[in-house]
């Protein structure tokens, strides 16, 4: 081997090397650039909301809130299961122990179901429908909102669906295809 030779390997290998290194280091400083982008991103789509509590004295001590989520002008937020899952949804078993009160309805449009307690309180929950489709609201009839739990692989959640009818009665849970946008009803514990 000739010393040019050996002079092409060695650059060669130093190039390489080089090469390498700077790819890494950019590689590096693309990640922690778009980590600290990510920090700073601001949630304009999902404000988060402080909504009032409405204690139904039951057993389990779950509160819960006296309306939908809104938006900051007032408006329902209807959102997706992955979208409300990030709040505190109603469980199975919470939706049933609302369901095991005293209740009082209005089966025409829109359809709203009442809530007694044996302390007197009244919670209203009204149909506002849901969004199958982007700018199409349907389901005016019947009351829903997303219940926590898993995503079965259809793509699908649960969600209370509450509609009066001799085949059916209340207190209807039912899997929805998670993008569809329900009105959300969220619940906290008694502290």
């Amino acid at each position: 081997m000739d010393i040019k030779q050996k002079a092409n390997e060695y650059a060669q290998g130093k190039v390489t090397s080089a090469l390498e290194q700077m790819i890494a280091d950019a590689y590096t400083a693309g990640y922690t650039d778009g980590y600290q982008d990510r920090d700073n991103e601001i949630e304009v789509d999902l404000p988060k909301p402080d909504p009032e509590f409405v204690d139904l004295s039951l057993p389990s001590g779950t509160l819960w809130a006296a309306d939908y989520l809104r938006d900051e002008e007032g408006n329902i937020l209807y959102l997706t299961y992955n979208e409300a899952k990030k709040y505190n949804l109603p469980t199975e078993e919470q939706v049933k122990e609302l369901f095991s009160l005293p209740k009082d309805t209005n089966r025409g449009e829109p359809l709203w179901l009442t809530f007694l307690t044996t302390e007197g309180v009244r919670y209203k929950i009204t149909s506002k429908g849901m969004f199958q489709v982007k700018d199409s609201a349907v389901g005016f009839g019947s009351i829903h909102f997303w219940v926590e739990s898993e995503i079965t692989e259809d793509n699908e959640a649960k969600d209370a669906c509450f509609f009066y009818g001799s085949y059916s009665g209340w207190n209807i849970l039912r899997y929805q295809y998670i993008g569809y946008r329900l009105p959300v009803l969220v619940v906290k514990q008694k502290a």
